[in-house]
């Protein structure tokens, strides 16, 4: 952080605080609920105002992408719509990666639909946001840690490409904890 971005509106100096129970979800914009057990903030010494560091909320997108990633469960529609725009893809560019259509991928994001990603899908899908999230270069320790999540992710990933398994997951509120 620069020294300008360690000065609050008001003049106050900036201090890094975790807060416990920090609802995510407004970050993400997918309808996917996600609370971290702990997440850095800035506060203020004078005025007690908070703001959340960019290097962070990207840093939590990253952990949040991890974590679904490396769920054994079968990404729901929230879960897939939420992995998709984290790495910053649009519906058209995931199908084209894919080799399916945008509307194929639409239907999985739909949470009205009764059409699930099919196994395979759903393993490519998280192969491809991983490699699209691990393209850029970590900033912090905790961003280090994310990229290992999400390589590990990617190869697991990989390996269970070919599976054939169906499971579903419920679509509930994820709690991450991100390490300070």
């Amino acid at each position: 952080m620069s020294k300008q971005d360690e000065i609050c509106r008001c003049g106050g100096e900036l201090e890094r605080v975790f807060l416990e129970g920090f609802d995510f979800s407004p970050y993400i914009k997918s309808g996917f609920g996600i609370r971290f057990e702990a997440f850095p903030v800035l506060r203020c010494q004078e005025c007690a105002g908070e703001t959340v560091a960019s290097v962070d909320i990207e840093t939590g997108l990253k952990v949040v992408a991890a974590t679904l990633i490396e769920s054994d469960d079968r990404l729901g529609p929230a879960a897939a719509k939420t992995i998709r725009r984290i790495a910053g893809l649009t519906q058209q560019a995931l199908a084209d990666r894919l080799g399916a259509s945008r509307e194929t991928v639409a239907n999985w994001e739909r949470t009205s639909s009764n059409k699930f990603i099919s196994p395979q899908y759903d393993y490519m899908l998280r192969g491809v946001v991983a490699t699209e999230l691990l393209g850029s270069e970590p900033r912090s320790e905790d961003e280090v840690q994310a990229h290992q999540r999400l390589q590990k992710a990617a190869l697991k990933s990989s390996k269970a490409a070919h599976t054939t398994e169906e499971f579903f997951a419920p679509e509930t509120t994820q709690i991450i904890k991100l390490a300070g």
